[in-house]
């Protein structure tokens, strides 16, 4: 289970992406892990999207930005480290995009910050 991995391995960051549940931020979270959930979208009266965001709790970080659109969404959070800072974005961009939507300059955005930046996810490219 994913309780046994994390227990197992202790990664720093967690990123999931198309979430697809109907629970709320309490039955989400994990011990050891600070959560940030952008919940998923109810259509047809079945959740879709939404992304979860699980940092382990020994790390000191911010929220910065949140984007929720039709052809992205992101979580980017900076994560403060020994040695400097990094920005780290958890990204969904649903399939069904032709070429001309694709969220090129969203993701421009996002590799533009001024510390390293990790980008995660599901970019359906």
């Amino acid at each position: 289970t994913l309780l046994d991995l994390l227990t197992r391995h202790a990664p720093h960051i967690l990123a999931v992406q198309e979430v697809n549940s109907r629970l709320g931020e309490l039955e989400l979270q994990l011990p050891g892990y600070n959560l940030f959930i952008l919940p998923s979208e109810i259509w047809n009266n079945a959740p879709h999207r939404g992304l979860a965001t699980y940092l382990r709790s020994d790390l000191q970080f911010s929220l910065m930005d949140v984007v929720n659109l039709p052809t992205i969404q992101y979580q980017l959070l900076r994560i403060n480290l020994p040695h400097g800072k990094l920005h780290f974005a958890n990204v969904y961009i649903p399939p069904e995009l032709t070429v001309q939507d694709y969220p090129v300059l969203q993701l421009a955005t996002l590799l533009s910050n001024p510390s390293p930046c990790l980008l995660a996810g599901d970019f359906n490219s």
